[in-house]
């Protein structure tokens, strides 16, 4: 993941930083901003601090890759990738 990404701020992890990758606090490795595009379900969206309220994915693009993350509440996350985007 250091060859994509790079953690900006403070070096002091939090612990939820290990559920996903947050956008807030890393941007791409060539100092882009992560371009994050939601997509299949979003259940989660507003039901901030509930538990088991479902699942979603995202894309996370840095120049000509990205990677996918699905989050489900009875999982944690998952990250798929690199994949290339073909032009």
């Amino acid at each position: 993941m250091n060859k994509y990404f790079k953690r900006i701020g403070s070096e002091n992890k939090e612990l939820h930083e290990v559920f996903g990758l947050d956008p807030n606090k890393y941007v791409c490795s060539n100092g882009d901003k992560i371009l994050v595009v939601k997509y299949f379900y979003d259940l989660c969206e507003g039901m901030d601090g509930m538990a088991c309220c479902g699942y979603e994915r995202k894309a996370f693009i840095c120049g000509n890759v990205y990677f996918i993350e699905q989050y489900a509440d009875w999982s944690g996350p998952v990250m798929y990738g690199p994949f290339s985007i073909r032009e």
